[in-house]
């Protein structure tokens, strides 16, 4: 992202994050590792770890972020149909 970044630019990111440890078999379902997302502070950890300097966070509440990926699942059935 910094390549392309303006100097004093901002970045918007959107980031997934775990609201508690998965247990290892809802990692093997979502196929991903257990460390592929962190909480939501460790989020905001390997921002700035990147040299990133954050300035706001915006959270989705659960019905926003449900509606939003019931959104893609239609989506991609309409594709697959």
């Amino acid at each position: 992202m910094r390549r392309w970044l303006r100097p004093n630019g901002i970045v918007l990111v959107g980031e997934c994050y775990w609201t508690s440890p998965p247990p290892p078999e809802a990692c093997a379902a979502l196929q991903v590792d257990q460390d592929s997302f962190t909480s939501l502070i460790g989020t905001a950890d390997r921002a700035e770890a990147a040299g990133f300097e954050l300035l706001e966070m915006v959270l989705a509440a659960p019905d926003t972020w449900d509606r939003y990926v019931a959104s893609q699942m239609v989506d991609d059935q309409r594709l697959a149909a």
